[in-house]
């Protein structure tokens, strides 16, 4: 039964890799296409369902799995989506935030291990 949820795993992961890509050859930043490949994934989702009841259960499964990558291209696309300048990230790194403020972000990433904001 691990199977199948490793599949989607990797379907899903590999959905992000593609997304995140540099050479995706479609506008992943635009709320417009990632609002249409979301109802693509659901008429797909809806699809392979009715497929499998119909006992058509590989098509299904393939179907299905193609689902998993558009929603793993779908996260890639909102990770990718740019930050509001009210956003916290966006402030810390314009120097609104005060230098205190930044100096506990900046040892919380440290202790965590991670350095995503650049400062």
């Amino acid at each position: 039964m691990k199977i199948p949820a490793v599949a989607m795993a990797a379907s899903f992961a590999g959905g992000i890799l593609l997304g995140m890509g540099q050479r995706c050859p479609f506008s992943r930043t635009s709320g417009a296409f990632l609002l249409g490949l979301l109802a693509l994934a659901a008429l797909l989702l809806v699809a392979g369902f009715v497929l499998a009841w119909r006992e058509w259960v590989w098509t299904a499964g393939t179907l299905l799995l193609v689902t998993w990558v558009g929603l793993g291209v779908i996260a890639g696309g909102v990770a990718k989506q740019p930050l509001s300048k009210e956003h916290v990230l966006s402030r810390l790194a314009g120097g609104e935030i005060p230098a205190r403020t930044a100096a506990m972000v900046r040892s919380a990433e440290e202790r965590a291990g991670t350095h995503a904001l650049g400062i």
